[in-house]
C-alpha cells in the first residue's frame, strides 16, 4: 500500500495543509482559516481531527508541522504564542492526538526545504541562505544540503540582528534596532509614514500598501524612492553579514516585502552585492519559486526523512 506524508504549514491566520506521496508530490491541499478570535487557544485540536479525517483510508508515514519559532529535537517549540502554544512538546501532543508519527520543524525552515525542492529540478546546490520578509524576518540556513538549526534552535533569525544598537523602542523579541522593526511589512509602513510627517514631497496617500510604495518608485516619487532604498539597503547589509559567516552560493529572498516589487528585490541585491566580503558577493540570488507553497513541501520533505 502506498504511503502518504502530511506536510502542514501553520500561520498565524491560516494553516496550509498538503497530502503528499511518499516522494513528496502533491496530492491535495487544504487552506483552514484560523480566526483571530481563537488566538488563545490552540490550534492542534482542531487541526488534528482535520488530519484524522483527510487520512481514512491511507497509508500515513508522517506529519510535519512548520510552526513559527525556535525548535529544538524537530519535537519542542519555544515561546510561541501566535497559536496558543506558549512553549510546549508539539511532536508529543500531536502524536497523542492523532496516533501518527509527526516532527515539528521552524516555518522559514521548511520553506527553506520546500524551496530547495524546486530549485534542485533546475540546478543543485549544498550551501544557501533563505530569508522570507513579510510581517516578520525569518531565516534558514542550509549547508551540505542541509538545514543548520543551531544549539537553540535559532540558526539563520537574521530578522533579529541588530543594526541599530542606539534604538530605543522594543523589538518583539524584546530587544531593540532589529532588523525587523526597520524593513517588515509594518516597519516599512512606519517609516515611509515618518517621512510623510516630515512632509518630503510625495503622491502617496494616506492608506497604502508596499505595493503602493514600490509602483511610485518606479515613477520618480520622491519618498517612495527613499523607501525602497532604504528597504533595500538594510536587508542586503543583513545579508552581507549574513554571508560572512555562511558564504552561502545561492540566497533565496522570499515574503510579501520581496514580492511587493522588482525595484525592491534590485535594491537588496545591489547593497547585498556592495556590502558582502569578495568572493561571496557573487552567490547566485533568486526569489522563491513556490511561495505560500513552500512550507508544506518543505514539512513534508522534513517528515519523510525520518
Amino acid at each position: 500500500m502506498e504511503k502518504y506524508v502530511f506536510g502542514v504549514d501553520i500561520g498565524i491566520n491560516s494553516v496550509n495543509v498538503g497530502l503528499f506521496s511518499e516522494n513528496i508530490k502533491l496530492i491535495d491541499r487544504w487552506t483552514i482559516p484560523w480566526d483571530k478570535r481563537h488566538k488563545n487557544e490552540s490550534v492542534l485540536p482542531y487541526l488534528s481531527q482535520f488530519i484524522k479525517e483527510k487520512a481514512q483510508g491511507k497509508d500515513i508515514k508522517s506529519v510535519g508541522l512548520s510552526v513559527a519559532g525556535p525548535v529544538i529535537n524537530n519535537s519542542i517549540v519555544l515561546d510561541y504564542k501566535e497559536q496558543g502554544f506558549g512553549s510546549a512538546h508539539i511532536k508529543a501532543a500531536f502524536e497523542k492526538m492523532t496516533g501518527i508519527d509527526t516532527y515539528v520543524i521552524n516555518d522559514c525552515n521548511a520553506a527553506a526545504l520546500g524551496e530547495m525542492i524546486e530549485e534542485s529540478r533546475v540546478k543543485s546546490f549544498n550551501n544557501a541562505f533563505f530569508i522570507s520578509v513579510g510581517k516578520s524576518i525569518g531565516g534558514a540556513v542550509i549547508s551540505k544540503g542541509e538545514i543548520i538549526t543551531g544549539f537553540s534552535g535559532s540558526a539563520g533569525e537574521i530578522g533579529h540582528i541588530i543594526i541599530n544598537p542606539f534604538e530605543t523602542e522594543k523589538c518583539r523579541c524584546g530587544r531593540c534596532g532589529c532588523l525587523e522593526q526597520y524593513v517588515s511589512l509594518s516597519g516599512i509602513i512606519k517609516y515611509a509614514n515618518t517621512l510623510k510627517l516630515n512632509r518630503m514631497e510625495t503622491k502617496l496617500g494616506n492608506m497604502f500598501t508596499i505595493k503602493d510604495i514600490s509602483l511610485l518608485a518606479e515613477k520618480g516619487d520622491p519618498l517612495c524612492s527613499k523607501v525602497v532604498e532604504f528597504t533595500g539597503f538594510n536587508i542586503g547589509l543583513a545579508l552581507s553579514m549574513a554571508s560572512n559567516i555562511f558564504d552561502p552560493e545561492k540566497i533565496i529572498l522570499s515574503g510579501g516585502v520581496i514580492d511587493a516589487g522588482e525595484n525592491i528585490v534590485n535594491s537588496v541585491i545591489n547593497n547585498y552585492r556592495k556590502y558582502a566580503y569578495k568572493d561571496s558577493s557573487k552567490a547566485e540570488i533568486t526569489t522563491s519559486k513556490i511561495k505560500e507553497n513552500a512550507g508544506i513541501f518543505g514539512a513534508a520533505k522534513f517528515a519523510s526523512s525520518f
